[in-house]
């Protein structure tokens, strides 16, 4: 006799208590309102379409935190020099200039967490 057939009556015992402790955890986020994550609104994100002409998008590769700002607005980049380090999962992660030219804006600010791909500066093209 195998193993599965020899212990089906408490495998099937199992697996319904297993069910009903899932079905009353989801009911219980459900009535406290966690069952569901809506992303806040970002004060300082820009729409793409308030890209001056020929300008870049400098976006976040990850989801995390600003930790260090290297560069300001006005300032001169080159290409892949570092504007700025986020904080994500414990990693530093550099944040290079897409383009050799003038930051123009920079919304990132110490501290303030950021998603994937949200912009976080705009470099004019010289």
């Amino acid at each position: 006799m195998d193993f599965c057939t020899a212990n089906a009556g408490s495998i099937a015992h199992f697996s319904r208590r297993q069910r009903a402790a899932f079905t009353a955890e989801r009911e219980d986020w459900i009535a406290r309102g966690i069952d569901r994550f809506d992303e806040p609104d970002l004060p300082n994100a820009l729409p793409e379409d308030a890209l001056p002409p020929g300008a870049r998008s400098v976006a976040s590769p990850v989801p995390g935190s600003v930790w260090q700002v290297l560069k300001a607005p006005g300032e001169t980049v080159a290409l892949g020099e570092p504007l700025l380090i986020l904080e994500s999962m414990k990693m530093e992660v550099r944040v290079p200039a897409p383009a050799t030219g003038r930051l123009i804006t920079l919304t990132a600010v110490p501290g303030a967490v950021v998603r994937a791909g949200q912009r976080l500066g705009v470099i004019q093209p010289e």
